[in-house]
């Protein structure tokens, strides 16, 4: 019995102990503020998303061709489906105050936009920012000139970076040589 009491409570520790040393953290006005401290640009980190998000829309007969994603046939339409992982990697391809482009493919221009919600606490992370949304939580982005519809857990898509571009402190060192008459 004592046994198996100390292997849980080892079990318990080694878990918080992984928990705890999370290399990803989220992207917020207190991490932006401490990442523009060093003089960092925005656009030199790299960015996660913090879960999968599936963008859907349905493809016109007129489209022939499709850049990216799948085409899948329900109900004898032709639906263009697009999934972004859980960590993926994307870059910053444009900033405008609080909102930044975040690109997740080669092509700029195919980006998402992620804001710092209207909450005024700096904790807050940045959001996928929705073009639309209604009662029922039907919500739809627009990608590369495009109007999706956003699966229903990607609509609290947030950014991450790693934790590290949070704590990096940039220090300057210099010796004073001394002065002689």
């Amino acid at each position: 019995m004592k046994n198996k009491l100390t292997l849980s409570i080892c079990i318990v520790i080694i878990g918080l102990s992984f928990s705890s040393c999370s290399r990803k953290i989220s992207f917020n006005t207190e991490v932006r503020n401490r990442v523009a401290a060093t003089n960092t640009s925005l656009t030199k980190l790299q960015y996660y998303v913090d879960r999968n998000v599936e963008l859907k829309r349905v493809v016109s007969s007129g489209e022939t061709k499709v850049s990216s994603g799948t085409i899948k046939v329900e109900n004898g339409k032709s639906i263009q489906i697009i999934k972004l992982k859980r960590n993926t990697p994307g870059v910053c391809t444009a900033i405008a105050g609080d909102k930044l482009s975040i690109s997740f493919e080669a092509e700029d221009s195919k980006s998402l936009i992620f804001v710092m919600p209207r909450t005024g606490n700096i904790k807050s992370s940045y959001v996928l920012q929705l073009a639309s949304i209604d009662k029922n939580n039907n919500a739809t982005v627009n990608y590369g000139g495009t109007v999706y519809q956003v699966s229903p857990n990607g609509i609290f898509a947030k950014l991450k970076v790693k934790k590290s571009v949070a704590t990096k402190v940039n220090v300057k060192k210099s010796k004073m040589k001394g002065r002689k008459l």
